[in-house]
């Protein structure tokens, strides 16, 4: 059944993965320019370097609280997404980051909390256990697949695979992510200008992910692209163009 509320979840959702494909790119760019992003091709966002994937990054933006357990739709469709591109490639796991973004906040004692960054919480052993417990017991339908294949992996495989996971829960929404982003722009934006350079910015972003996805463009777009673009919109202020 048609539902106007998950239609615009699902149009953010779009949304909130450019947005934070552009954020990223900001960040990244600095320390490694030769970086190439995309959108929509080896995963929701990927970042690529002498045209291979070296992170792919799962975005899960929800309005509201949703499910983060070890059945969770959520997990398991990431975790289809991420076998199937190990098995395209095997040599690819252990030089592959694979990251889960969530705005919601990772279940207590759940596998994704075993995967998040911090020592003290960090345990991959722990993690796979979980996710085979849920594999082995769920009965949900839309993740049979998913549980199938993580199953049929050997205790080496899915080892190998969670060492490379790595989770972030409680991201910033779309909202939050422009804020990120005009603050990564404050000292390039002249004066009482920050909001009006990242509007272009960003409207440039947009029609650069569109044509990637409609193959009008690369499908790869690199991120030393974006400084030259801030550079000509601060050039276009100074002219008053």
């Amino acid at each position: 059944m048609y539902s106007p509320h998950t239609a615009g979840e699902s149009k953010l959702g779009y949304l909130y993965q450019s947005r934070y494909a552009l954020l990223r790119a900001l960040r990244d760019g600095k320390k490694n320019p030769a970086l190439s992003i995309s959108i929509e091709k080896f995963d929701d966002v990927a970042f690529e370097q002498d045209d291979r994937p070296i992170e792919l990054i799962q975005t899960k933006h929800h309005v509201k609280p949703g499910d983060t357990g070890d059945k969770s739709v959520d997990v398991w469709k990431t975790l289809k997404i991420w076998i199937e591109f190990i098995e395209s490639d095997p040599n690819t796991v252990s030089n592959t980051r694979f990251v889960f973004l969530t705005t919601n906040t990772a279940a207590e004692s759940s596998a994704l909390s075993f995967l998040k960054p911090h020592e003290s919480f960090r345990d991959i052993h722990k993690a796979k256990d979980y996710l085979v417990t849920a594999a082995s017991t769920s009965e949900n339908k839309k993740t049979e697949t998913a549980r199938k294949s993580f199953l049929a992996l050997d205790d080496a495989q899915k080892l190998l695979l969670l060492a490379s996971v790595w989770v972030f829960d409680n991201a910033q929404n779309i909202s939050g992510v422009r804020q990120e982003i005009e603050e990564e722009l404050f000292y390039s934006a002249p004066e009482g200008m920050i909001g009006q350079l990242t509007d272009y910015l960003e409207g440039w972003w947009f029609n650069r992910v569109i044509g990637a996805l409609s193959g009008e463009s690369a499908d790869s777009i690199p991120v030393n692209s974006i400084q030259s673009k801030i550079y000509e919109i601060i050039e276009s202020f100074k002219s008053g163009k």
